[in-house]
């Protein structure tokens, strides 16, 4: 029982908080306040749909009368004269949308962070300045989709500021201290950072990068619920 309880807690804690954060996001994003009873009203309003839904594609409701990485210390960045975020404080919210993949991203990344969001790393840039704004998360976790990414994946980063497109340009495999990879370049970019294998068991030897390039510029953020991605949530 002890077992199946931290299995738990370890797989749904994350999407829970999650879950909750990105509705107190799009609040934010609105202007409006957030609490815990209408996030609570929200989510069973939401249950009671898909439950209507399923019952629906069954026989029974057709018949009826009634019609969801932590890294080393990174090199100099050009940044760093932009004071620090807070530990812990809101970055923004990330999302990759041909992977489904959408998450809150906090800043830093101790294992407390890194627990329940993604962290942004320290001493790189943050949305909207030059350089390297790099990002971690637990592979088996929030990054897991992240095995499935390819060349020219779009990733969307929102902050209250603004939104930022980038498009994946590299996929590549590291040792843990190439912190290279997290070094400023000729244009404003993103790096995703997680442990590989992405199967393997216990502390896993390599690490995952995805550097992605800002396209565009920064456009006015929204409720995700009304940004349209191409694909359904």
């Amino acid at each position: 029982m002890v077992g199946i309880g931290a299995w738990a807690a370890a797989n749904y804690a994350p999407s829970i908080w999650q879950s909750w954060e990105d509705f107190a996001f799009d609040h934010a994003l609105a202007g409006k306040a957030a609490s815990f009873t209408s996030f609570l009203t929200a989510r069973a309003h939401d249950a009671a749909n898909w439950i209507g839904d399923l019952w629906g594609k069954t026989s029974w409701g057709k018949n009826a009368n009634h019609g969801s990485i932590e890294g080393s210390k990174p090199p100099a960045n050009d940044s760093n004269t932009v004071p620090r975020p807070a530990t812990n404080a809101l970055i923004g919210r990330l999302a990759i949308p041909r992977l489904n993949l959408r998450t809150m991203v906090r800043e830093g990344t101790s294992e407390g962070t890194l627990l329940l969001t993604a962290g942004h790393i320290p001493g790189t840039s943050l949305p909207g300045q030059p350089g390297n704004f790099a990002v971690a998360a637990h592979r088996d976790t929030l990054f897991r989709a992240l095995s499935r990414v390819q060349i020219g994946d779009m990733i969307m980063f929102e902050t209250l500021n603004g939104r930022y497109n980038y498009k994946v340009v590299s996929i590549d495999i590291v040792k843990p201290e190439d912190v290279g990879v997290l070094k400023p370049g000729k244009f404003p970019e993103l790096t995703l950072v997680t442990c590989y294998p992405f199967d393997y068991v216990g502390s896993a030897p390599n690490r995952f990068i995805v550097k992605a390039r800002q396209v565009s510029n920064p456009s006015p953020a929204t409720p995700y619920h009304t940004v349209s991605t191409g694909e359904s949530r």
